[in-house]
């Protein structure tokens, strides 16, 4: 793994941190808190027209074929100014149909994504909160050729505008903890589902999630039956580096506005900056950052790569 980032990579950086340095504002987040969509489709457009929401899909439906890591560079400059755009959940799911969903699915769901057309979502933590498949206790049952989902979800990012969702549900019960669970593709304007709006720190879209007798078809159905945890694993792999690359770009310009702040406040005659004990914090908050940032991009190297890379 090449640690530079190489000339290509820079240019994505540099064209990324232009354009959102000049569209994203504090006000501006700060009145996506409290609108109704939580986003600007103007700036979600013009992402989908720099090409940055097809960056990692393949070329034949409508993408760039590029790695991901280099989606990760888009990431870490949206979260540099909180971008409030539905872009890590609409990629981890689009991600998640390109490696394992249908012909069709893919087909249908990603030319719209990359397009700006189609804002993607993913349902998995339950009221039990761990990530694990004894905690899945949503209900896919058989219902002639398709499938009724009973249960709830909770925590699924911008599910309130989002045209698509997978949902991982249970489809049995077995032994095997890596067995009897199943993702799929849900419509969130179907008849039988209801979202409440969760009150969160950050003031983001997180919906509890309630499906009472809605009925999917079989197509809906993302990988094999009672196979689905091993691609919510992966899914989750992938959406959790993503969002340690915007927890990255923060937590840089954090560390950006500490030294600037450190160079110009004056006490005792001189910038705190000169002061040895702040110079150690300084140093000490761009060892942290720079080490999240470097195992982070490893991450999505060894993704790229067909790597382990899974903590």
């Amino acid at each position: 793994m090449d640690i530079l980032p190489s000339e290509e990579e820079q240019m994505i950086k540099n064209v990324a941190r232009e354009l959102l340095e000049a569209e994203v504002s504090t006000a501006m987040v700060r009145e996506m808190e409290l609108d109704d969509l939580g986003y600007p489709p103007a700036l979600w457009k013009q992402m989908a027209d720099q090409g940055w929401l097809g960056m990692a899909l393949p070329e034949q439906y409508g993408g760039q074929g590029l790695p991901i890591t280099y989606l990760g560079l888009i990431l870490v400059e949206a979260g540099r100014v909180m971008a409030p755009v539905p872009l890590h959940s609409t990629m981890s799911a689009a991600l998640t149909i390109n490696s394992d969903g249908s012909e069709s699915q893919k087909q249908e769901i990603l030319p719209a994504v990359a397009d700006g057309g189609m804002v993607l979502t993913y349902a998995v933590h339950e009221r039990d909160a761990r990530l694990i498949p004894d905690a899945m206790q949503l209900q896919a049952t058989v219902d002639g050729d398709g499938w009724v989902l009973n249960g709830t979800k909770m925590f699924v990012d911008n599910f309130v505008v989002a045209q698509r969702c997978l949902v991982a549900a249970r489809t049995s019960s077995t032994s095997d903890s890596n067995q009897g669970i199943s993702l799929f593709l849900v419509d969130p304007n179907g008849t039988g589902v209801t979202q409440t709006a969760l009150t969160t720190l950050a003031k983001d879209k997180q919906s509890r999630v309630d499906f009472k007798d809605h009925r999917i078809e079989a197509s809906a159905l993302v990988g094999e039956v009672d196979q689905g945890w091993p691609i919510v694993e992966a899914m989750l792999d992938r959406a959790t580096a993503l969002l340690c690359c915007q927890m990255v770009g923060a937590a840089r310009k954090d560390a950006d506005m500490a030294t600037e702040y450190a160079k110009n406040r004056v006490a005792f005659g001189r910038p705190i900056g000169s002061f040895q004990s702040v110079q150690h914090m300084l140093a000490d908050m761009l060892l942290h950052v720079d080490g999240g940032e470097m195992l982070t991009f490893e991450a999505l190297w060894k993704m790229d790569h067909g790597l382990p890379a899974s903590v």
